[in-house]
């Protein structure tokens, strides 16, 4: 009797749409397409240039943006944005607005927009712990000035560390999205729908037909980072996780306020670790410091981080993440070894 209630209740419930699995597999990025759509806008950045003397130039790029917020709060990458003489948005609908730049991470290259709109749809901001390798990363931006344009690749890595335009950024995720030029402040999406990070620069090797880089010179990054001349199948994108921390800060405070040490690190090696008779919770390596910052007064090169302000230094991500979050300036107590000896120092990290 159990079985065939169970039968009749298999029965009863809604069967697949007909088709294949590949056309379910489109149905399902379509969906996520849309979703995603409607969260997308059009950012144009004006520059008025000087070339030569007393010749001046006025031109414009289009990039894409996300909308974060109901009431007119968009992120786009902010390389573009930071000479801008002139921000207009266009929202999905066609209505064009011009834009306040409220605030600029130069750390990570977000800036956050405020136009006066209410109403529209923001985007739904992934889990952190849900990105990962091998996910659907899904890039709907403005291709080439193409509104809400799709391309579907995956997530090929997490955690890269990549240099554009005379920049270090960190923590980046790397895709096999293709991405072209207007795409870069682009939705990257997931499974869901839900935003995983936003378009950031692409990798297209060696472009020899190039006879001026033009308005590009002005905000730094190169043509293979914001205008490629192709497709290119790795391309990365800022974490929605960073995106999220930037957009809170700028509006907290007006402005992107963030900790800075002036120092990067490394995982120390498992073999200097055994040298140094150091627990695995218990240990990174100083890698670079820079001599403007406030790590050049206390550490050096290869010197190996135990503890700040108390807690135990090994996972280079938690660091820089602790650092990144503190909204005052702050002195603290570091223990580190040099030259295997072990030394204690006071360390205050600025805010910028």
């Amino acid at each position: 009797m159990n079985a065939f209630v169970a039968i009749l209740a298999l029965l009863a419930q809604p069967q697949d749409p007909p088709g294949s699995a590949l056309e379910r597999i489109e149905r399902e990025v379509a969906a996520v397409a849309d979703k995603a759509r409607a969260s997308v806008v059009s950012v144009t950045a004006s520059f008025t240039a000087e070339f030569e003397p007393r010749s001046q130039v006025t031109e414009s790029i289009k990039l894409s943006g996300v909308v974060v917020a109901a009431d007119g709060v968009i992120v786009c990458d902010g390389t573009a944005l930071e000479k801008a003489g002139e921000i207009k948005v266009k929202l999905p609908d066609g209505r064009e607005f011009a834009a306040l730049l409220s605030g600029i991470d130069r750390r990570t290259s977000v800036a956050v927009l405020k136009i006066r709109a209410d109403k529209l749809t923001p985007a739904e901001f992934a889990d952190p712990k849900d990105v990962r390798q091998g996910i659907y990363a899904i890039v709907v931006g403005n291709m080439l000035g193409l509104k809400a344009s799709v391309e579907v690749g995956f997530v090929s890595g997490l955690g890269r560390s990549i240099q554009v335009g005379g920049r270090k950024y960190e923590e980046m995720i790397q895709m096999t999205t293709a991405v072209n030029a207007g795409d870069c402040g682009g939705f990257v999406a997931n499974s869901r729908g839900q935003l995983i990070g936003l378009v950031h620069s692409s990798y297209t090797g060696e472009i020899n037909d190039i006879e001026s880089l033009g308005i590009l010179r002005l905000f730094g990054k190169d043509y293979a980072d914001l205008l490629p001349g192709a497709s290119s199948t790795m391309s990365f994108a800022t974490p929605g996780s960073t995106v999220k921390f930037v957009v809170d800060r700028v509006l907290k405070h007006g402005k992107m306020v963030r900790g800075w040490a002036g120092l990067t690190a490394r995982p120390l090696e498992e073999g200097a670790r055994e040298q140094l008779a150091l627990a695995a919770d218990q240990g990174c390596e100083v890698w670079s410091v820079d001599p403007q910052g406030p790590a050049a007064k206390v550490l050096k090169r290869r010197d190996v981080l135990l503890s700040i302000d108390g807690r135990p230094v090994a996972d280079v991500r938690a660091l820089r993440r602790w650092v990144a979050e503190l909204e005052q300036p702050r002195t603290v107590r570091v223990v580190f070894l040099r030259a295997g000896q072990r030394r204690e120092a006071d360390l205050t990290i600025r805010t910028e």
